[in-house]
């Protein structure tokens, strides 16, 4: 029951802020709500609540969301103090001794 999914769901929730920590918790709950996977009847119901959390579903959906108020005016161009060029020490390139490939013992599967 609940207090059996609380902690599961506010770990599943601190995980997808720690990846959007400019949402707030109001942003995060409702992620989590509109993403979870309907389980049982339609929508939200007493057995399953909102359904299965989906921390990856959660995060795609603060990923595609359009933000809820956009700037009334966009500048017109940048700042006097953002420069137009890199500064002349930025690397252009990796240093040499950067490897190109991975080393063979390194697991190319997922951790679960």
């Amino acid at each position: 029951g609940t207090s059996m999914a609380s902690p599961h769901v506010a770990g599943v929730a601190a995980l997808v802020w720690s990846i959007n920590l400019s949402k707030t918790n109001l942003e995060i709950r409702n992620a989590l709500e509109q993403s979870a996977q309907d389980l049982g009847a339609t929508g939200r119901d007493d057995l399953y609540g909102h359904g299965l959390v989906l921390a990856d579903a959660a995060n795609n959906y603060l990923a595609n969301e359009i933000p809820s108020q956009l700037p009334s005016q966009l500048p017109s161009q940048l700042p006097s103090d953002v420069p137009s060029q890199l500064p002349s020490d930025v690397p252009s390139q990796l240093p040499s001794n950067v490897p190109s490939q991975l080393p063979s013992d390194v697991p190319s599967q997922p951790a679960t």
